[in-house]
Order: structure tokens, then sequence, then C-alpha cells
């Protein structure tokens, strides 16, 4: 498991673009999406609330959660 501490992302917009580029090189299909789902569903936010606020800075928890 990665360590949560060394993960640049700070917004939940740049985890959701980090995340869309690991999916992106596997050959998923929707990539941004299934970041997009998956970010909201381990900030426990709805993807609007994600689209609406992509600065919200990331807590240690939060990174967690998503790594």
């Amino acid at each position: 498991m990665r360590d949560p501490s060394r993960i640049a992302t700070q917004t939940a917009g740049d985890a959701v673009r980090r995340l869309a580029q690991t999916f992106r090189g596997a050959g998923i299909d929707t990539p941004e999406l299934d970041a997009r789902i998956l970010v909201a569903h381990a900030l426990a936010i709805s993807r609007a609330a994600l689209l609406a606020s992509p600065e919200r800075e990331l807590s240690q928890s939060d990174l967690a959660s998503i790594a």
C-alpha cells in the first residue's frame, strides 16, 4: 500500500487528474468518469460537489482514502 503522506496531490481536482491518467494508461474506457466517481466516493461527496469544488484541499485522511 502506498504511503499517503508521499502523494503530491493537494486538491480534489489534482486527485481526479492523477487517477484518470493512471486509468488511461491502464486502457480503461472511461478514465475521467471513473476517476470522478471514485474520488467523490472516497471523499464522501457527490460528483456534483466534486465538479463544483475541484480546488478543495485534501487532508491526509482524504489522501489515504484515495490511495
